[in-house]
């Protein structure tokens, strides 16, 4: 937090944070949020594969048994 207060004022903050786990004063300030959101067929695709292409993530042995632990929130 220190180090934000001393960057120039225009500061541009990149999160991956939703908007309700950022803290409540950015919303009392006069900031301005640009909220960007990926289409969720795009991110499960990408994930899909990111996920099978490095070995320390779990793989998948079928395009369904991720979808169906994505569906679920694993």
């Amino acid at each position: 937090l220190k180090r934000m207060k001393q960057l120039p004022s225009r500061r541009i903050i990149v999160t991956h944070l939703r908007p309700d786990f950022l803290p409540p004063s950015i919303f009392q300030s006069k900031a301005k949020i640009l909220v960007l959101v990926r289409n969720p067929k795009d991110a499960a695709v990408s994930y899909y594969h990111f996920s099978n292409n490095l070995p320390l993530m779990p793989s998948f042995a079928s395009w369904d048994e991720y979808f169906a632990d994505f569906m679920n929130g694993k």
